[in-house]
């Protein structure tokens, strides 16, 4: 397995692809972490919308694993942002607009 840097790198390397190649209708901020939980459940990683008053943003959250996972982790969130339209969250979250999004981000970071 990689060292923490090296794959801290590969995952900001990864995400710089994906924001020149296809970028969401907002900023997207990625984070690294020991461990992403929602309602008290862990997770390989999640995103959401923020919005601090002024900007809305995409952050995705990541948790530290494997190299390898935490890079399709990323590809998977990414295509949530890319789906949820307009900064949107939209509830069918892995319907036909989330499966085409995924096709864009895996053709972008497997394909090139």
């Amino acid at each position: 397995m990689m060292a923490n840097h090296a794959v801290n790198q590969d995952i900001r390397r990864v995400a710089a692809l994906l924001r020149r190649t296809v970028p969401p209708l907002l900023p997207v901020s990625v984070y690294i972490r020991r461990q992403v939980y929602e309602a008290g459940e862990p997770l390989w990683g999640k995103a959401d919308l923020s919005c601090d008053g002024t900007r809305h943003k995409f952050r995705i959250y990541v948790t530290k694993s494997h190299p390898q996972i935490m890079r399709d982790t990323l590809m998977h969130e990414w295509a949530h942002c890319l789906a949820w339209e307009a900064g949107t969250v939209i509830s069918d979250d892995h319907g036909a607009a989330w499966g085409l999004a995924m096709s864009r981000v895996y053709s972008a970071v497997i394909d090139r």
